[in-house]
């Protein structure tokens, strides 16, 4: 069904071109009233340590992910797959002998442990009672201690209509504004690059999605891939449904998708299901796979450094990132992972591969506030616009929206479209108006 052995064609245009490497220097206006710091990681307070559920992340210096030492092949998928299952092997050899007390007793059961990773970051997550959370923040080797509040996501909090369509549509109902970003056949693209879609899962059987299913898996409390909640359906149905006359139509109309589900039931995620996601998805993608992540975390109510390092784990590897900048009419620097997109951002200089997108409406003009309630973020971390408002797409039960859908979880998955149609590329020919900031952010385009 698919083949990967990678094809080297090189897109280049004349102008207004942004592609593997974004442009970080430039001077910010003055930020808005409100404006709060960027803070990376808060270290857990052990003298009120709680048990609980934690994703802990070994340093760098003990042992590197599996990305970073891997020097393999980047076009051939499945390479390196058999080199990571025994590096993941001996990673999990070194963490169990840092559990393991002087006595030979253990600091964490090993059936409390849901998960070892060594991909894109070296760590495990796991049930931690208090005392093993403070002994594991005294261990030199570890970097990070974070406990996993379960938290229903910003795509999940602003997607409440679940209600759809019969499948009965007597035309193709494309609405105006994604008309405009264009649309091309992504059918045969996706013989040779995937698209990864991190999110609530999807509808595994809708008539108009390829869903690659071998690939699929869920890294939720649920084991299926298939989707409860809709969020992950209606993203995928922006991003690829097929072009067939009815229903609707993505911007890479017809590729092959592979949903990656992190929502839990009932229906709320913690970021140690992103790193597991991260983890499976390095262990097969290739160069100019494309992923896409419609969900943010509040960065004051859960830990996420451990997710955002191995998100930078895949510096260097030409796999393409499009996250949607939130829903919440404020900075998206608050919300993880979208503010991995700003300047100000530790480690920018190597994150050309992600794009945060917020959403516009008609005109170009900025979401700052949308017809079913809150509004676009805004701020240093948007790398372009897409359109975000009225929005028709599939939904679950092979069906489709009973009525447009709004957000940037919508306005993330055209530029994946477009990053994977165009190898990593989009066009800027047009600026957003009245947007929050005065950051006039660039639309993205398909074609120039």
């Amino acid at each position: 069904m698919k083949n990967y052995l990678m094809s080297l064609g090189i897109l280049s245009a004349a102008f207004f071109i942004e592609g593997c490497k974004k442009d970080h220097s430039f001077t910010a206006p003055e930020a808005p009233v409100g404006a709060e710091p960027m803070v990376i990681y808060k270290a857990p307070d052990t003298t009120n340590a709680v048990a609980g559920h934690y994703f802990v992340t070994f340093k760098e210096s003990f042992k590197m992910p599996f990305a970073k030492v891997y020097n393999g092949s980047k076009t051939i998928r499945g390479a390196k797959e058999a080199a990571a299952i025994a590096y993941n092997q001996q990673a999990r050899t070194d963490m169990r002998a840092q559990l393991t007390n002087a006595n030979g007793s253990m600091i964490v059961h090993i059936n409390d442990i849901d998960a070892f990773v060594s991909n894109v970051v070296v760590g495990f997550s796991a049930q931690l009672s208090a005392d093993a959370v403070k002994k594991l923040v005294a261990n030199p080797n570890v970097q990070y201690v974070e406990y996993q509040n379960s938290e229903m996501t910003d795509a999940d909090a602003t997607e409440t209509k679940l209600t759809t369509k019969a499948y009965s549509p007597q035309a193709q109902i494309i609405d105006p504004l994604r008309t405009a970003v264009g649309f091309k056949n992504g059918w045969q693209r996706s013989q040779t690059v995937t698209i990864w879609i991190i999110d609530g899962g999807c509808d595994l059987d809708h008539p108009d999605l390829k869903v690659y299913t071998p690939w699929a898996r869920s890294f939720s409390n649920d084991p299926t891939a298939e989707d409860r909640y809709g969020h992950g359906t209606k993203v995928a149905g922006v991003l690829a449904a097929i072009d067939n006359g009815f229903g609707t139509r993505g911007v890479a109309a017809g590729a092959y998708i592979v949903p990656i589900k992190i929502t839990d039931t009932p229906r709320s995620s913690r970021t140690a299901n992103f790193v597991k996601a991260l983890d499976y998805i390095w262990s097969k993608c290739a160069s100019s796979d494309v992923v896409n992540i419609s969900q943010s975390f509040n960065v004051s109510s859960t830990g996420v450094a451990s997710m955002e390092a191995a998100i930078r784990s895949y510096s260097g590897y030409d796999i393409w990132f499009a996250i949607a900048a939130g829903n919440n009419s404020g900075f998206a620097s608050q919300r993880s992972p979208a503010r991995m997109g700003s300047p100000e951002y530790p480690h920018a200089e190597t994150l050309g591969f992600i794009h945060t997108v917020s959403s516009h409406g008609a005109g170009y003009k900025f979401s700052s506030i949308f017809p079913g309630g809150g509004g676009s973020n805004y701020g240093a971390a948007i790398d372009c616009a897409a359109p975000g408002e009225n929005i028709y797409t599939t939904a679950m039960g092979g069906g489709y929206t009973d009525d447009v859908v709004q957000g940037t979880s919508f306005a993330a998955p055209i530029v994946a479209g477009i990053l994977f149609m165009n190898n990593g590329v989009y066009y800027k020919k047009a600026t957003v108006t009245g947007d929050v900031d005065n950051y006039h952010e660039k639309v993205a385009f398909l074609n120039y």
